[in-house]
């Protein structure tokens, strides 16, 4: 996955080859006739074209021989620690809330899975699926199913010291796009497959999404 920068640079780039050719092939400058003046001369928009052609032809070269020559460089964000990437604002639902109080909490902060907390400490998580497959399904009423009742219980969870790189794998493996932070049993973060993404390399995150969505 590219940045949008590097897409950007990338195109201009394709657009300077393209208008070469056609110089070198006997034709004409492309550039320079879409964007001729009335006196013949290259006017402003063609030099400006051409100004970001060469700026994104000299951007891609930079990034390859970086790429090529430095490739620790590129990849050094995904080994940071999960703590840099997690998120600390918390939402949580208790074992005794209702299926309906979680079912609002995860459409008011757009998510898929709630940890399920008590007295600080992670105990479960539910996830939409638990509440579709587990209340909806079964023509259970969601104001009186505790979520005791349908959350799951096998935790899948990484540290804060942990590193970003194990955390994408975990994701991947396991095929989640949100892990609790716990430590010494306490849940202390998340961390969502965007938030991961702001700090590991493009293709790595590239590979871990492919790899949830199968």
């Amino acid at each position: 996955m590219l940045r949008p920068f590097d897409l950007a640079a990338r195109s201009l780039l394709i657009v300077g080859g393209l208008n070469w050719l056609s110089v070198a092939a006997g034709k004409f400058d492309l550039v320079a006739e879409a964007t001729r003046s009335r006196h013949g001369k290259p006017s402003l928009a063609a030099r400006a074209v051409y100004g970001a052609v060469g700026a994104g032809a000299l951007w891609s070269l930079a990034r390859l021989i970086e790429q090529e020559a430095f490739p620790r460089r590129s990849r050094a964000r995904a080994d940071g620690h999960v703590r840099e990437a997690m998120t600390a604002d918390l939402a949580s639902v208790e074992p005794s809330a209702t299926a309906a109080e979680a079912a609002r909490l995860l459409a008011e902060r757009d998510v898929g899975s709630l940890p399920v907390v008590e007295a600080g400490r992670l105990v479960g998580v539910v996830t939409d699926r638990d509440l579709a497959l587990r209340v909806v399904a079964e023509g259970r009423d969601p104001n009186v199913v505790r979520i005791d009742e349908i959350a799951s219980r096998e935790l899948v969870t990484v540290e804060p010291d942990g590193k970003l790189d194990e955390a994408l794998h975990l994701m991947a493996k396991r095929q989640v796009r949100r892990l609790p932070v716990v430590e010494d049993g306490r849940l202390v973060g998340i961390l969502a497959q965007a938030d991961v993404a702001q700090h590991a390399s493009d293709e790595r995150t590239g590979e871990t999404v492919e790899r949830i969505s199968r």
